[in-house]
């Protein structure tokens, strides 16, 4: 007998399936649901300029949306201390947000300005909050090279390690797991790391802070894991990055389940 077919209201990811059929209060925390909607709704009521060198959103718009969405507390006032004004690439976030609604066909640049695609007026609609949350996922971590938010170059084999480290989330006990051990709990691409690694800190080390900066970080952005610091912080980052503790929220609980209890 053929194998059921999953429902669309799911996407199997390895060994995980992400749900699709979330509401608008399971995501109401998210500050990724919350910003993307800002910005499809603002570009579905009228296109936004462009900036003519970069073609990034026009510094007009960048100061509104800064003040209008949603960051974490010490991120937004790092953003105000170093910068009297702000261009997209001075609000990474953002920028990440802008390059990932694009490559997910939500928002497209067309005659020097940002509009909001059929596709993404259509996520916009009450009832949808779970589908375009689940589109938002697929936007980040399978159609955004996100080793670009620490500038290494593209990096698959991290980036394509994103389903087993779900699983290993999903089966976490109440307390969380350090960044290290997810590090180590990962099959390492040994030359790589080793490269990577300062003659100071360990391949591990140096994955700790890569995996946290470019995947944990979103994830956390999404509201599926929280990232607690060290109690002692050192002087060495990538030995922080190691201890800091990540814990699922109970939106991952809802968004990420085991593909198996699919079948």
């Amino acid at each position: 007998m053929a194998a059921k077919r999953p429902p669309r209201s799911f996407r199997v990811l390895g060994p995980v399936a992400l749900v699709g059929t979330l509401t608008a209060d399971d995501v109401a925390g998210s500050a990724v649901s919350f910003n993307a909607r800002h910005l499809l709704e603002a570009a579905a009521d009228a296109p936004i300029p462009a900036t003519k060198q970069l073609g990034n959103l026009t510094r007009a718009f960048v100061e509104r949306a800064f003040d209008d969405m949603r960051w974490p507390a010490e991120y937004a006032r790092l953003v105000r201390t170093y910068n009297r004004k702000l261009d997209e690439p001075d609000v990474w976030r953002l920028h990440l947000l802008r390059v990932a609604l694009q490559n997910a066909r939500l928002l497209r640049k067309y005659r020097g300005a940002f509009s909001t695609t059929s596709r993404g007026r259509e996520l916009l609609a009450p009832g949808r909050e779970g589908a375009l949350f689940l589109e938002l996922f697929a936007a980040y971590f399978e159609r955004t090279n996100l080793a670009f938010a620490d500038g290494y170059p593209e990096d698959p084999w991290l980036q394509g390690g994103v389903p087993d480290l779900l699983a290993l989330l999903h089966d976490l006990p109440a307390r969380g797991v350090t960044i290290g051990d997810l590090a180590g709990a990962l099959v390492v691409d040994v030359d790589v790391w080793t490269a990577a690694a300062a003659p100071y800190s360990t391949p591990h080390e140096v994955l700790s802070g890569a995996l946290r900066r470019r995947i944990l970080e979103p994830l956390e952005d999404f509201g599926l894991v929280t990232v607690t610091g060290p109690l002692k912080p050192t002087r060495h980052p990538w030995r922080d990055d190691a201890a800091r503790t990540v814990t699922p929220t109970p939106l991952f609980a809802r968004f990420v389940v085991d593909a198996q209890t699919l079948n």
